[in-house]
């Protein structure tokens, strides 16, 4: 079977409402616990630590917290990059420890400012998810922002997910991109 096929749409829609059911009911010491797991592993991944350029999500409700990585790479003189949805497009905005933000209508964090990055200068994009399967495809909150991002993105890409959220019970659509491979707790 040919795995980008069109997977069933109403099987990615309850999957997509039962995992935010159950990441929502997790306590909140406990994702940052998992959190903190994973951040440690980021920082050891090889190629985390060869990138200069990290694009990575600005963590709301109870995805996996990102605030360590995103200090560690300030602290560590890494370019950092946050999305910005611009146009129904997502855009990559480098931050500094100055930069100011606002919550957008999806209520995330954005940058104020436009110091865009083209995704050709990004040497790592760290992807958020409610679910990757054991190919690196995902299932997102639906927009397709990171699908459309990781197409024709010539760096690498790493997903981030606590452990549980790993799932075989979908199959991708066609226009789905995965990422080079995850790092759970």
């Amino acid at each position: 079977m040919d795995y980008k096929s069109s997977g069933d749409k109403s099987n990615k829609i309850r999957l997509r409402k039962e995992f935010l059911k159950i990441r929502n009911s997790m306590d909140k010491k406990e994702i940052i616990r998992k959190s903190k797991l994973i951040f440690e592993n980021i920082i050891q991944n090889g190629d985390f630590k060869a990138a200069q350029t990290v694009f990575c999500f600005l963590s709301f409700g109870s995805e996996v917290v990102t605030d360590d990585i995103i200090s560690y790479c300030l602290e560590n003189k890494k370019t950092v990059a946050v999305p910005k949805i611009r146009d129904g497009i997502m855009t990559a905005c480098e931050i500094d420890k100055k930069t100011e933000f606002f919550v957008n209508k999806y209520g995330i964090s954005e940058p104020t400012d436009d110091k865009i990055i083209l995704k050709a200068n990004i040497d790592l994009t760290i992807v958020p998810a409610l679910v990757y399967n054991s190919g690196g495809f995902r299932i997102g909150y639906g927009g397709g922002f990171y699908d459309k991002f990781l197409s024709g993105y010539p760096g690498r890409s790493i997903g981030i997910i606590f452990k549980e959220f790993i799932s075989d019970n979908f199959i991708p659509d066609e226009n789905d991109e995965p990422v080079g491979y995850v790092i759970t707790d």
